[in-house]
């Protein structure tokens, strides 16, 4: 049976930020309808950084190509880190992944603290190296706190699609199909996103890391077709959408309070 961890972070009035951002607000009228006016910035709660963030002239969210945070995706358990990631604690760990989470301590802390796990420069030149083009986390931010944005430029300048403030404390370490989808913000440097994990689906730890989703094809051994190639095998998201009847759904968000570089 197929489920789905929903690991958005609420986001509620008051709700905790990055310090200096804004907080966010709620005022709600009541009419004919009711209508609730936010008041929050395009980083609040689980977000999605489009390379404007910290390029100037850089792709803004709108343009994120989707199939760069769809598709199959690795969590990767840092449970052990207490702050700097370093290449050595991925390194093994993702081979092949297109696309990775990283789950660390954080997870279970619903406010900010400035210690918080963080990316090294010299792992964000691994991330790059390794060819990942979508990394994901559970912390404010892929930087240290106060850090002076070169994570960021490096892998937003080089492809890399940054989802941050991730909610994995009730998704174990493994392989799931995953939709992050940012608010289609005209122009704008980042957007909440709600971004879901599908487990169980047959066949994801057969599909290629971009795009697949939705369809992959693969050449596998059987009765013969064409020249010398095996029957194709098809894995699609319509097979985990066979098993969504009665289909358990685990929340676990918060409890309380693109184009290369040339």
């Amino acid at each position: 049976m197929m489920k789905i961890h929903d690991i958005t972070r609420e986001i509620s009035p008051g709700g905790a930020v990055y310090p200096g951002d804004t907080v966010p607000s709620f005022r709600t009228e009541v009419g004919t309808y009711r209508i609730t006016r936010l008041v929050m910035s395009s980083h609040t709660g689980t977000h999605i950084d489009a390379p404007s963030h910290s390029i100037p002239g850089g792709g803004t969210v709108d343009e994120i190509p989707l199939e760069k945070v769809t598709g199959r995706v690795r969590v990767i358990d840092l449970a052990h880190v207490r702050g700097a990631i370093t290449p050595a604690d991925l390194s093994g760990r993702a081979p092949g992944q297109g696309a990775i989470l990283l789950k660390t301590w954080y997870s279970s802390e619903p406010g900010f603290l400035a210690e918080y796990p963080h990316i090294l420069p010299e792992t964000a030149d691994f991330i790059v190296t390794e060819g990942i083009h979508c990394i994901g986390v559970d912390t404010p931010s892929v930087e240290v706190f106060g850090g002076d944005g070169s994570v960021h430029r490096k892998l937003l300048g080089n492809g890399v699609a940054v989802i941050e403030f991730l909610d994995l404390s009730g998704v174990p370490e493994g392989d799931y199909l995953m939709a992050a989808l940012p608010l289609r913000l005209k122009g704008l440097d980042g957007s909440p996103a709600r971004v879901v994990l599908f487990e169980g689906c047959g066949g994801v730890e057969h599909m290629s890391p971009v795009g697949d989703m939705f369809e992959h094809r693969s050449s596998g051994r059987g009765r013969g077709r064409g020249r010398g190639r095996g029957v194709e095998h098809t894995v699609s998201l319509k097979r985990c959408l066979n098993n969504f009847p009665n289909t358990p759904v685990r929340t676990t968000g918060v409890r309380t309070p693109f184009q290369r570089k040339v």
